[in-house]
């Protein structure tokens, strides 16, 4: 009897891979197992087993498909084998070895990454799939380095292996000590266990060692709440299983406190009345009996506040932090906390002491009194939310709510913003401009010569014009402004006549001797003094208590007397 030439080369694959490995390494066979040859456990040098297992789908060949430029290992994998490993086996990865029976050679492929890259092998009968030729099985320590990487994607991409795993945790801590149950948690890629007591458990503590450096240990972790380092034999802990290796491993211990509460900061002047409060901002109280932090901010404002170390007798610091940055993409008219940060750190400046109450669940647990108001940032701070307040009045007056960032509201968009509010809530916006030159094309046929002789005397100059402002991305039409201007004098631009072509009869003049080729319109300069002042205001506003001048109207189309 004859053995089929298909069996003849299973079983030369099989030794080339059994040459391949190390004899630490257990090969399992898994002759009922659909789709699976091998369950493969990895073995150390010293015969160790190491209980990192993966399987093995083994397909030999007399001769294996080669790219052109020999770097590639072709294999077509039936799509129903495809589906099978990677719906149905999330426990462990699954290794495709290709062998050349005849060179006697070996390649692998972790097959379920590349299975899920691209899913259309679904609807076809096959899925080509490449091997690299620096794959060989020969090369064991890049195998067994591709297995803890294939484990790790393997509890990533499979929650509910994780699952088992924590579920398996939780079993081994509650079986150590029923009395606790156990949230298990994964921080940089190590388990965490937090124990939750279902009821009282009493636990004594007892420290030996240096009595000077264990004493300022054991102030540090009840005092201060801090995280302490102890090494073994200095801490021994009786009243649960779950704890006694540690008087042999050492460990670190915290004992904090960890409460949710509030405070409220308010501002007084000399006599003791509150000017402004930020109530109950929310956060966190962390320490120890005999010293406190707090730290806590508004949702979604730019305000954070550190308190402490608070201590009774002492008083504390307080560090506020300011990240502006966190409004940015909100409408201006939305920032949230706006009116409260502004408020009090408007009045903080002008404040002589802050008086800070800290609360938990509604009741005062501490209250200390501390200069605020010489934080650097205060009055800058101040002045910067008080621009911003203006900016927000200016854009609920023209209906508009761009998007504010703290780069689009530099410097210019201040500026903007100052001379709108001035302009359109106050008597208008001033500026000193010494000896400011203006030039301006009037219409010759309304221009009152007589007007402007006037003018040459320093006096009160009035220019109207509609007037646009780019406001934070938003165009604001603003209407007729005003550019009112104090110490200003006339002077027209006098330009020879052209000289005229030809001589006697073709030769024409209009009355008075002035050609009929001059301009149409007249050129002036207002030129003001070292004392000019400019104001800005609507067009509606009254002259400033200044004497009556001149005005230009429409953008210097016509010179009139006021």
């Amino acid at each position: 009897m004859q053995k089929h030439p298909t069996h003849q080369i299973d079983d030369l694959a099989q030794r080339v891979l059994r040459d391949a490995l190390p004899p630490t390494w257990v090969l399992n066979d898994q002759h009922n197992d659909y789709g699976k040859d091998y369950l493969i456990e990895i073995g150390e040098d010293n015969g160790d087993l190491t209980g990192s297992s993966f399987y093995v789908q083994l397909k030999g060949q007399k001769k294996v498909r080669i790219s052109a430029d020999g770097t590639l290992v072709k294999f077509s994998l039936k799509s129903k084998h495809a589906r099978y490993y990677l719906d149905k086996i999330k426990d462990l990865p699954v290794f495709l070895v290709v062998v050349d029976v005849n060179q006697k050679k070996g390649w692998w492929l972790f097959l379920q990454p590349m299975l899920e890259l691209d899913q259309t092998w679904r609807k076809k009968g096959s899925i080509s799939l490449s091997l690299s030729a620096a794959t060989d099985i020969a090369d064991t320590g890049s195998l067994h380095e591709a297995v803890d990487k294939a484990k790790k994607w393997m509890r990533q991409h499979h929650p509910e292996s994780i699952h088992d795993s924590v579920v398996a945790h939780k079993e081994r801590i509650s079986h150590g000590d029923p009395r606790f149950d156990v949230a298990v948690s994964l921080v940089n890629d190590q388990p965490t266990f937090k124990l939750l007591p279902k009821e009282k458990v009493p636990l004594t503590f007892s420290f030996t060692g240096d009595s000077e450096e264990i004493g300022r240990k054991v102030n540090e972790l009840i005092d201060k709440g801090a995280l302490v380092a102890f090494h073994p034999g200095e801490v021994k802990i009786t009243g649960s299983r779950l704890f006694e290796h540690i008087e042999h491993t050492g460990c670190l211990i915290q004992a904090a406190i960890n409460l949710t509460g509030t405070i409220t900061l308010a501002c007084r002047d000399p006599e003791g009345r509150e000017l402004a409060r930020l109530s109950d901002v929310p956060g966190r109280y962390t320490g120890g009996r005999k010293e406190l932090w707090f730290e806590g901010k508004f949702t979604n404002s730019p305000l954070t506040i550190k308190l402490g170390p608070l201590a009774k007798g002492i008083g504390g610091v307080v560090t506020l932090n300011l990240n502006l940055h966190k409004w940015d993409g909100r409408p201006l008219n939305q920032l949230p906390y706006f009116d409260q940060l502004y408020q009090f750190f408007h009045t903080l400046p002008k404040s002589t002491e802050t008086e800070i109450n800290c609360q938990q669940d509604g009741n005062q647990v501490f209250s200390v009194t501390l200069p605020m108001e010489k934080q650097p940032f205060a009055e800058p701070f101040a002045h910067y939310l008080t621009a911003l307040s203006k900016a927000r009045q200016v854009a609920q007056r023209f209906n508009v709510n761009p998007a504010w960032t703290v780069e689009a509201f530099g410097r210019e968009a201040q500026e903007d913003a100052e001379q709108l509010y001035a302009i359109f809530f106050q008597d208008g916006w001033i500026k000193r401009m010494p000896n400011v030159k203006l030039t301006a094309s009037c219409i010759r046929k309304t221009f009152r010569f007589d007007v402007a002789r006037q003018a040459r005397k320093p006096g009160l100059m009035r220019l109207t014009s509609p007037s646009t402002y780019l406001f934070l991305g938003e165009t604001i039409e603003v209407g007729q402004l005003v550019e009112e201007y104090t110490d200003m004098s006339v002077k027209i631009i006098r330009r020879k006549p052209r000289p005229l072509k030809g001589k006697g009869k073709g030769r024409k003049k209009k009355k008075g001797g002035i050609n009929a080729s001059r301009s149409r319109t007249v050129k002036i300069v207002l030129v003001g003094s070292q004392k000019t002042i400019m104001r800005k205001c609507k067009e509606d506003q009254p002259f400033s208590e200044l004497p009556a001048g001149l005005s230009l109207l429409s953008g210097g189309t016509k010179l009139i007397q006021s």
